[in-house]
């Protein structure tokens, strides 16, 4: 308990991967190769086949202090009850690994690899409590389906800003003569990221809960690789994203303590 609040304090953590390959074909008479660094390299015919891997992993850890009521409230609102405030730091990455191998009428020509890593850095503040769909007449208390079915319905939501810190190095190199070239670069932005959870629970016991759980999230820089073009210079562009996550969250507090009231009839 602090200044009138119930204060806790917890740490968490995420990891996502996406793995995926491509197979480009040129089959026209110039087919055009370009490095980063910009040279230019013509061929054909006949075909030249690039084959592309991305591996990219998108993680985070944050801590997290949440003020909260002095005691819960096991009333649905009508509409919506703020229950706590949140404030924390937080570091996550989206880090990228893309790897082409060409081949010209089927042999080996050319190897390109890159590495994007971006980085932030920052804080965040948000709130969260209980809504429900009470003030739809015939609803609340009149057995709507929630109720029913002993749901209850919660958000949380959380805007921050950032240090997005980007590194870029990019390989090139043939096979079948001496030629290689190597690239690195890197950039700073200022990034926005802001989160809305939805979470349905339904109790199962006085310790235990089975919770639906999906984030909805936006981030306002995420690197966009430029490439160079006959002569231009590969640099790093900015965009911006959107993600979603769901899981299925079994809660089990451990001990004899009871964390609900009686499960909702």
């Amino acid at each position: 308990m602090w200044g009138g609040y119930r204060v806790t304090g917890g740490v968490k953590g995420f990891w996502a991967n996406v793995d995926n390959n491509d197979r480009q074909t040129c089959r026209r008479a110039d087919c055009i190769v370009v490095d980063p660094s910009g040279e230019a390299f013509a061929f054909g015919p006949p075909d030249l086949v690039n084959r592309t891997s991305r591996d990219v992993d998108y993680w985070g850890g944050s801590g997290e202090f949440k003020f909260g009521r002095p005691e819960p409230v096991n009333e649905k609102p009508n509409f919506y009850r703020n229950d706590y405030f949140i404030v924390g730091a937080d570091v996550r990455g989206i880090d990228q690994d893309i790897k082409i191998h060409g081949k010209f009428d089927g042999d080996p020509i050319f190897n390109y690899k890159e590495t994007l890593d971006t980085t932030y850095y920052g804080g965040y503040i948000g709130f969260g409590g209980e809504y429900s769909f009470g003030f739809i007449p015939g609803v609340k208390n009149v057995g709507g389906l929630y109720d029913r079915l002993g749901l209850r319905t919660f958000i949380n939501a959380r805007a921050g800003l950032y240090s997005a810190q980007t590194d870029y190095d990019g390989r090139f190199a043939f096979d079948f003569f001496d030629f290689n070239s190597k690239i690195s670069k890197s950039s700073e932005d200022l990034a926005f990221i802001g989160t809305i959870s939805l979470e349905t629970r339904k109790q199962l016991g006085a310790r235990t809960s089975l919770s639906l759980w999906t984030d909805y999230e936006y981030i306002s820089s995420v690197p966009d690789l430029q490439y160079a073009k006959y002569g231009g210079t590969t640099h790093i562009g900015q965009d911006d994203a959107f993600a979603t996550r769901t899981m299925l969250r079994l809660n089990i507090g451990l001990g004899s303590q009871q964390l609900y009231p009686e499960p909702m009839k």
